[in-house]
């Protein structure tokens, strides 16, 4: 059963998205800012209000917060998008069929796709393709990070500070 607490940030929650996304009015405030924007950071959405940041009921120090976060984001997304492309190219130049998953291929349904941040890329290759994929990635400077509980469906690989999920089925296939 979910607490009043809980029901009041779901609420709040929506009210923002909905402000944000569809320019509804907002009610005059909105209850505990600081695990509501947490929320919305956990939720990826936080960046989806930095258009109308000034029209929403935080403190000048929440809304700062906010920028910067969204700042951030928008960087580490860009800088992901290109060890993306480099990927594609990769798995292109060796004839290796591969789809992106989430992230990037959300975000055309956002009103804006730059607000669909990520936190890492995720593709899949045909599981015949699986392990020369895996080979060639650590050729080419990519480092498992060994995580047993996924690795019958995929592998969890880092360049730099990006993350890549090397899928060969989709979870719980």
């Amino acid at each position: 059963m979910r607490d009043n607490k809980n029901i009041k940030m779901e609420e709040s929650l929506k009210q923002i998205l909905s402000h944000t996304l569809f320019g509804t009015p907002l009610e005059a405030s909105i209850s505990d800012e600081a695990n509501l924007i947490k929320e919305l950071e956990q939720q990826t959405v936080l960046s989806i209000i930095g258009k109308c940041i000034e029209s929403l009921p935080f403190s000048d120090q929440a809304k700062q917060y906010c920028i910067r976060s969204s700042m951030g984001k928008y960087a580490f997304t860009h800088r992901l998008l290109y060890e993306q492309s480099l990927l594609i190219d990769l798995m292109k130049d060796n004839e290796i069929p591969m789809a992106i998953l989430k992230g990037s291929a959300a975000a055309i349904n956002y009103p804006e796709p730059a607000y669909r941040t990520f936190g890492d890329v995720d593709f899949i290759v045909p599981e015949t393709d699986f392990n020369r994929a895996y080979e060639l990635m650590l050729e080419n400077g990519y480092v498992m990070c060994y995580d047993e509980a996924h690795v019958d469906y995929h592998y969890t690989l880092q360049k730099e500070d990006i993350t890549f999920e090397l899928h060969k089925r989709p979870a719980g296939l």
